[in-house]
This record gives structure tokens, C-alpha cells and sequence, in this order.
């Protein structure tokens, strides 16, 4: 498939370009004498913006780089494999700065794993994902597609918690440009969009754009793109069970609104910028006022 083959290639080359725009800022702050005593973090907001990734709760939409820098306080060229979530980045940079927190934070500041004093952060960590973009519509107004997910180092739990709804968003919606809104605009959307009854393409558009189950289970380190559900599997019916209860008592305790079926109040909030995904591209619609 050279459609995608070049896509992801395009991909790469902007990773690579990123990385030496990186480079010419370490230079500049060497060259000034700033870059000992300068703390950089480097990271992104989503996964690669590919079907089955951005905008979905697999490990390719929610993995993101981290790097942190700061010569100065601490070691340098360490790699760990710690879970951490970017809520984690406040009270880490309110902690370097001896800054007291008068008030309760989810994050976790990341100095103990920085300094070398744990090597241990978090045992897992809890994913969400509600409206993305408007590209589906019903009586709610323009709904999105809500999940939770719990990953451990093993085993990655989804629940999709509207499965009726399609996660890559509607076909088309009448009236507007949009073409499966919450997968982003590009070669490999168009060559799948357009090549979904090919027998060889079918079970991937299936993955990427067609409706889901209530529950996702996948081994990890087995299956590293989450392609291989196992939440019917017998075998897996214990863990599957512990990790659903981990992730509903945390629903619990954060009063999520989706627990026990509700949050369709989420799904009524009223929208005013739009933009519309394509096959291609993205279209933006700005109000007046």
C-alpha cells in the first residue's frame, strides 16, 4: 500500500524535523550558557493521527514521548520505564519551584523518579475520552464517543461506553463536510475509506471505523497494536473482571459522570466553533460572534 506507506513516511519526516528544530534551540541555549540551569520537557498531546490511534484509547493514541532535561538537578540519559500521566507535569513544576500546593492535585510530582530517589511512579494508569469533534449527531445534539481504559503493564481494559455509537464518528452528517470526523484527514484514512470492501482492507477499516464492544481486553506485551480483543476469552475472564472493577471503583472515586450509565448531560453541552473532518482534510466553520 504505498498510499499509506508514504503517509506514515511523511510522519516520520516530521518527527525528524521536530527533533532538529529541538536541536537548534539546545544549541542556542548552550551557546548562551543557559542550558544547565534550564529544565526542558518535551512531549505531544496525542497519538500519531492514524485510524485506530489518535483519538482512541489503544497505546497508539494515547503513548505519547516524554523527556525531561535539567542538567543542573538531575541525572541525565536515564530511561524509565514508569507509567506517568501529563497531569503529572504541574506539580512536578510547582515542586522544582518550591511552590506549596494549597489545594488537592490528581498528578504526582515526577522529582522522586527525576532525582533517583524511586524508580516507581504509578502501577497504572486511567484513560478517558469524551467529545472529540463534531461528527456524529443525534437527539443529544452532537454527541461524542465516551470510553474509559485502565492500562497496567500487562493488560489494557476498554469500555465503551456508547457502543452503539460509531467511535470514528458518522459516515457523513447531512448538510456539512464531514466525512468520519474523529479520525484525521490524510492519505491512509482516504485509501481506506475507499477501499473498505477490499477483502485484504476490510477487517482493518473494521478496527479503525466501525462500531465496537461494550469491553476490550489486550495483552500488551502479546499484542502491542491492541488488535486482538480478548474480553470474551475464558482464559482472560478473571483479569478482565479485576481490571473492570479497578477502573469502575475509579469512576467511583473521581465521580465520573458516565458511571452507572449517566453523562448524557456531557453529550448536550452546546458547541460553537466547528470543524469538520474529511477524507482529506479539515474544514473550520467560525461563528460571527
Amino acid at each position: 500500500m504505498p498510499d499509506v506507506r508514504g503517509d506514515l513516511a511523511d510522519y516520520f519526516a516530521e518527527i525528524e524535523r521536530i527533533d532538529q528544530e529541538i536541536g537548534e534551540l539546545l544549541k542556542k541555549l548552550t551557546d548562551e550558557g543557559l542550558l544547565e540551569n534550564t529544565m526542558i520537557v518535551i512531549t505531544g498531546d496525542n497519538g500519531m493521527p492514524f485510524p485506530h490511534a489518535k483519538a482512541n484509547l489503544y497505546d497508539y493514541g494515547t503513548r505519547v514521548p516524554l523527556l525531561i532535561s535539567f542538567p543542573k538537578r538531575f541525572q541525565q540519559n536515564v530511561r524509565s520505564e514508569t507509567f506517568v500521566n501529563l497531569i503529572d507535569l504541574a506539580p512536578t513544576f510547582l515542586d522544582i519551584a518550591q511552590v506549596p500546593v494549597g489545594h488537592k492535585m490528581d498528578g504526582l510530582s515526577l522529582v522522586p523518579i527525576l532525582a533517583g530517589n524511586k524508580t516507581r511512579h504509578r502501577e497504572e494508569v486511567y484513560l478517558e475520552r469524551e467529545r472529540h469533534c463534531m461528527c456524529r449527531k443525534n437527539e443529544l445534539g452532537y454527541p461524542g464517543y465516551p470510553m474509559r481504559a485502565i492500562r497496567t503493564k500487562d493488560y489494557l481494559y476498554i469500555q465503551n461506553l456508547r457502543p452503539e455509537r460509531t467511535p470514528a464518528g458518522d459516515a457523513t452528517i447531512p448538510g456539512t463536510p464531514s466525512e468520519y470526523g474523529d479520525v484525521d484527514g490524510g492519505p491512509t484514512k482516504a485509501y481506506m475509506m475507499e477501499h473498505a470492501q477490499d477483502e485484504k482492507i476490510k477487517p482493518f477499516f473494521t478496527m479503525g471505523f466501525e462500531k465496537r464492544p461494550p469491553e476490550e481486553l489486550y495483552d500488551v506485551k502479546a499484542d502491542p497494536f491492541n488488535l486482538n480483543n480478548l474480553a470474551q476469552s475464558v482464559q482472560h475472564n478473571a483479569i478482565r473482571q479485576n481490571l473492570k472493577t479497578r477502573l469502575n471503583k475509579w469512576m467511583q472515586k473521581t465521580n465520573d459522570p458516565r458511571r452507572n450509565g449517566g453523562g448524557d448531560e456531557i453529550d448536550r453541552y452546546p458547541t460553537y466553533d466547528k470543524a469538520w473532518i474529511t477524507k482529506w482534510s479539515i474544514v473550520f466553520l467560525m461563528n460571527d460572534h
